[in-house]
């Protein structure tokens, strides 16, 4: 069985996680991306 690679895209952080809460200013909370 050959080994493959999974790409996975981060698209943002949690809404409530430390990134937002200590740099609130530069995240657009409410954006949302999908199919």
């Amino acid at each position: 069985m050959p080994i493959g690679l999974y790409r996975d895209l981060a698209v943002g952080v949690a809404e409530g996680g430390a990134e937002t809460w200590r740099d609130r200013e530069l995240y657009c909370l409410k954006a949302s991306v999908g199919a």
